[in-house]
């Protein structure tokens, strides 16, 4: 349980409790500082951090990402791996969680930073390259 504060019409502040807290402005799991910028891609809109290359998914866009044809994906192939960052835990930009570290179902060689809460996912830098080709 979170409380969050709550500005009513009369400029009282009050503080509701909430389930889960989203950050409007997520930071990358792995740089902590670097902010998450909004790429679109066709209709989904993931957010991509330009430092490391990483790329996070909320709950199903990874899915719909992987559906898409190959040429749709060039802007978001770009990011290389960074050394650590595969092995670096982070907490899940979206709700603050601690995320776990899960083998990708479609290529076991991949390694994906998955959200328990909120079931987003985090790509590191050149891990939905890796997704793709087959690679890793």
């Amino acid at each position: 349980m979170y409380w969050t504060p709550t500005i009513h019409a009369n400029g009282i502040c009050l503080f509701a409790a909430v389930d889960r807290v989203y950050f409007d402005a997520m930071k990358c799991p792995k740089c902590e500082q670097a902010r998450l910028k909004k790429i679109k891609v066709n209709e989904l809109e993931v957010d991509h951090c330009d430092e490391c290359g990483g790329l996070w998914c909320d709950q199903s866009e990874l899915a719909q990402l992987l559906e898409l044809k190959s040429a749709e994906l060039k802007q978001l192939r770009r990011g290389t791996a960074h050394a650590g960052a595969n092995q670096a835990r982070g907490n899940c930009p979206r709700c603050g969680t601690v995320m776990v570290r899960v083998a990708s179902a479609q290529q076991r060689r991949v390694t994906l930073d998955k959200c328990p809460d909120c079931d987003g996912a985090w790509l590191d830098g050149g891990e939905l390259r890796a997704l793709l080709s087959g690679d890793e």
